[in-house]
């Protein structure tokens, strides 16, 4: 079966160039959810994600490369981890009940830092 697919040309701004346009300093929680784009998305916000400026990530994490784009957990890591981010939790597992394999699942990492405050806080 053949689809039809549109294509349309759209304006993509970086969230590095987001953040400073209109100067934003601060993100609590950042929802990445691109359908396997998210190694790009983390690569335009290399800045904010070097600079501390934010907190919490959850980012989906697409395991089968139904997109063609290639996307790993590994790829996820390897930009989080070296900018002080650790892997706090993983929800939403999906798996393709036919084949036993999970396709995708919903991560959240947490800056180190605001982990330690948050333990703080409750001790």
């Amino acid at each position: 079966m053949q689809k039809n697919i549109e294509k349309e040309d759209c304006l993509v701004i970086t969230l590095d160039d987001y953040c400073r346009e209109m100067n934003i300093s601060k993100i609590n929680l950042l929802k990445i959810d691109v359908q396997g784009f998210e190694n790009q998305v983390l690569k335009g916000a290399k800045e904010i994600l070097e600079g501390g400026v934010v907190d919490l990530i959850l980012v989906e994490i697409i395991f089968d490369d139904c997109y063609g784009v290639g996307n790993t957990f590994f790829n996820v890591e390897s930009f989080l981890v070296p900018n002080g981010y650790i892997l706090y939790d993983i929800f939403h597992i999906y798996k393709d009940i036919r084949i036993g394999r999970t396709n995708w699942v919903d991560a959240v990492y947490i800056k180190k830092d605001t982990l330690k405050l948050l333990l703080d806080d409750k001790l």
